[in-house]
């Protein structure tokens, strides 16, 4: 891989960890509460009609969400039998992480984390090391064998993402922000150095969010932005310049 390459890399893995959601609610006085209501019900009308086509047109990432609690044993098989790969392992940490619209204690909360290519698509393979915080994983009780559990769907903004999700009426399970030392680490690594301030503004908007399609469609949906979709184009790249044994699990960013 050349050091572009390296780098593009690098600054996708510090793009990738959880995030928060915020709920609103408001009161009014008995001589104001018709006009108020009023006002409530046509300020969510039009919130409705504003976000109604809002995922219409919007793309999914071409890289499949599993989980595993071995993450490098479901590599190595996938490989075996399929050829994938190879596939590039990370540790994601979080400073901040929203389940179900309350915060919970994600401190020492690891997400092992590996990336491979599969043909023309890529896969994502989790291992989540502390099972008693609340995931979108440990809802899905799939945390003792492997199993597909998401797709990646690409919004341009996380947080207006977040208010859609509300109007249409669907659920957000996980929001994730980055930590804020390995946020700071993976960007100088890329070869960006980022003031204090600079990564505080970063960590402060959600990295990916996670909501529930179960519901109509059977499975979870991870939203993203735009710049994520690095990591897929990345790994196809490496693919196809690799012999398909050599080095299947490798560090990501080498």
């Amino acid at each position: 891989m050349d050091e572009i390459s390296r780098r593009k890399f690098l600054q996708f893995s510090g793009l990738t960890a959880v995030v928060a959601a915020a709920t609103l609610s408001g009161c009014a006085s008995a001589s104001s509460s018709d006009s108020v209501s009023k006002e409530v019900v046509q300020e969510k009308g039009e919130g409705i009609m504003a976000y109604k086509d809002y995922f219409k047109g919007k793309d999914w990432v071409h890289m499949l969400g599993f989980y595993s609690n071995d993450w490098e044993a479901f590599a190595k098989r996938h490989n075996e039998l399929f050829g994938s790969g190879p596939f590039y392992y990370t540790t994601n940490t979080f400073g901040k992480l929203i389940y179900r619209g309350k915060e919970v204690d994600c401190k020492g909360l690891e997400f092992h984390a590996c990336y491979g290519a599969w043909g023309s698509h890529s896969i994502e393979v989790v291992t989540q090391n502390d099972t008693s915080v609340p995931t979108m994983f440990t809802e899905m009780g799939i945390l003792d064998g492997p199993a597909f559990n998401h797709i990646h769907i690409f919004v341009d903004d996380l947080n207006e993402a977040i208010k859609a999700c509300e109007e249409l009426g669907i659920d957000v399970v996980t929001v994730g922000y980055s930590d804020f030392e390995a946020t700071k680490e993976k960007f100088k690594l890329a070869g960006r150095e980022m003031t204090d301030d600079q990564v505080r503004a970063y960590i402060s908007k959600p990295s990916f969010v996670v909501i529930d399609m179960r519901p109509d469609f059977g499975t979870m949906v991870q939203l993203i932005e735009p710049s994520a979709k690095q990591l897929h184009d990345m790994i196809l790249k490496s693919a196809g310049d690799w012999d398909g044994k050599t080095d299947i699990l490798r560090p990501l960013g080498a």
